[in-house]
């Protein structure tokens, strides 16, 4: 069972790149350059969970820091409408990556 302080796995961005391309209809250069994105957040995120003791301050505030960069890029790439969309199904989006991760 995983625990909040756990890596994340690999297979995480790519479901959630999968996720967000059935619910945002993205294109498929959308869809790799979301990929690339999320990787790049689960390899830093798993970074400092080694890093840094679980649940320190100074976790949270990395974990914080990447979140925030992440969704900047996010925003960058799958522009003002689909990013609002993004925001508005995150709870369903998130639900569904359970699904597939049990």
């Amino acid at each position: 069972m995983r625990t909040p302080d756990s890596p994340t796995p690999p297979t995480a961005a790519r479901d959630l790149a999968d996720v967000m391309t059935t619910e945002l209809k993205l294109t498929p250069d959308q869809t790799l350059r979301v990929r690339t994105i999320l990787n790049g957040t689960v390899a830093q995120a798993n970074a400092a969970k080694e890093k840094f003791p679980s649940q320190s301050p100074q976790l949270m505030a990395e974990l914080k820091r990447i979140n925030i960069e992440s969704q900047k890029e996010l925003r960058v790439v799958l522009g003002p409408a689909k990013f609002k969309q993004l925001q508005v199904n995150q709870r369903k989006m998130a639900a569904e990556m359970q699904q597939r991760q049990k």
